[in-house]
């Protein structure tokens, strides 16, 4: 049995949000489960991508020293960093995370 993996709150929404414009919503509990996961742990690390790539130096510097005292910093705390040191964070998110479950639906439907 392996470990379920913690996603963020509004990555989880986000996914199952995902899953139900998919068509996937009907799919048993199981595989739910393994999409939501697979699916959530890809938003993350491109949330990640999106606001290293935004990030100035002197942020970017600030966010590893962070990390080094805490490595296991929250996703509230990861959140709020990068909305205060990266101008329309969200908008920009929205935009990239829109983009990415576009594409990936394009794909499932090509299936």
């Amino acid at each position: 049995m392996t470990e379920k993996t913690i996603l963020d709150p509004q990555v989880e929404e986000l996914t199952s949000g995902f899953l139900q414009k998919a068509g996937l919503a009907d799919l048993p509990e199981d595989m739910q489960a393994e999409y939501t996961e697979k699916i959530g742990l890809e938003i993350q690390r491109r949330i990640g991508i999106i606001a290293m790539d935004k990030l100035d130096d002197k942020a970017a510097k600030e966010l590893e020293a962070a990390l080094k005292k805490n490595p296991n910093m929250t996703h509230k705390k990861l959140t709020k960093f990068f909305t205060d040191n990266i101008e329309n964070f969200e908008e920009v998110l929205a935009k990239e995370l829109d983009e990415f479950l576009k594409d990936y639906l394009e794909k499932i439907k090509a299936l």
